[in-house]
């Protein structure tokens, strides 16, 4: 069994046509099979990168917009500075 098996392996490895073990190795560069697998690979590496940047600059805009929020609120006066005001202006 052993030596059978060795043999049907190393006709595999030999014969990489007949295994199809490799789209780039058994195709040209021209290829629709070489040229999928590429694009493939590209999507794989840049997926991650553009999930986390978009998840960066969700968090980026959110910071933003609630610093905005509170220098608008900030300056606004409060319905206690309202009276203190009032109280003040009658003295």
């Amino acid at each position: 069994m052993k030596r059978s098996s060795f043999w049907l392996t190393l006709a595999a490895v030999m014969a990489p046509a007949a295994a199809r073990a490799c789209s780039v190795c058994l195709t040209g560069d021209d290829d629709a099979v070489t040229q999928a697998f590429n694009w493939s690979v590209g999507f794989l590496l840049t997926a991650p990168y553009a999930i986390g940047g978009t998840v960066a600059a969700c968090l980026v805009i959110a910071y933003r917009r609630a610093a905005a929020r509170r220098a608008a609120e900030e300056d606004q006066p409060g319905i206690g500075q309202a009276i203190w005001l009032e109280e003040e202006g009658t003295k």
